[in-house]
């Protein structure tokens, strides 16, 4: 990069998870499919993303892998048990069943090859955890396989402002794009609040994110704010170059 930072230390940021995937290059596709072999290799795919770290959709993916899994049992009693019961009856610990687990995340790429590919992926890979009451029958091939439509890892590493509180990278970029149109000039147009010295969440989140940067912060505004950004940064003598 241009200031001597390397890509692996830039990290973009948005209040919008979607957002800061867009930005960091990731832009998937949402999957609506309830075949489960489908489930499975979403919530891997997010386990697999460990940009997320112990964000919510981390732990909502692991607890639908879970359910996922459990639902491969061939005694539908199970399926309503808590855990630890459900543990109980198979024979494991909470760990065992964790480390198996992780197993059928790192089986296969999500989504790389073919939904029968994939699914004798996590059958080997629940074979290999000692799952004997995993029926096979119950992981049925799913015709609506996404096949390469759904990229799993992005170019740049990327997580939301609230979920990189506290932290620091070398350079952020920050996403501010338009607001809605119901807070065009209001408490939840951020820009509007920092240009008028107002205080407001949404430009509590922009200080936030840009006040993650050790180095460099780099901007990155929807058109129709950039002038206003620009107006605000001179006025503020903050240095910057427009690209």
């Amino acid at each position: 990069m241009k200031h001597g930072i390397d890509p692996a230390e830039l990290l973009c940021l948005s209040h919008a998870t979607e957002k800061a995937r867009e930005l960091a290059g990731d832009i998937r596709i949402p999957i609506k499919s309830r075949a489960r072999l489908v489930r499975i290799a979403v919530a891997a795919a997010t386990l697999r993303d460990v940009s997320k770290g112990a964000t919510r959709e981390y732990a909502r993916a692991a607890a639908s892998l879970t359910s996922r899994i459990r639902e491969l049992h061939s005694s539908t009693d199970l399926r309503y048990v808590a855990d630890n019961e459900f543990f109980e009856r198979v024979d494991l610990t909470a760990r065992e069943f964790r480390s198996g687990m992780l197993r059928v995340v790192y089986a296969a790429d999500p989504f790389t090859g073919t939904a029968e590919e994939y699914r004798e992926s996590i059958l080997g890979a629940a074979g290999l955890a000692g799952w004997d009451w995993v029926s096979p029958d119950l992981l049925p091939v799913p015709m609506d396989w996404p096949q390469g439509d759904v990229p799993i890892s992005e170019n740049l590493n990327w997580s939301t402002v609230h979920g990189y509180k506290g932290l620091e990278a070398e350079a952020i970029a920050l996403a501010i794009p338009a607001p809605p149109e119901w807070a065009v000039g209001r408490l939840g147009d951020g820009v509007a609040c920092w240009s008028d010295g107002r205080a407001s969440e949404a430009r509590r989140v922009l200080y936030v994110g840009a006040s993650r940067a050790r180095r460099l912060a780099i901007l990155v505004v929807d058109e129709s704010l950039a002038g206003n950004v620009e107006t605000i940064l001179l006025r503020d003598q903050v240095p910057f170059e427009r690209l």
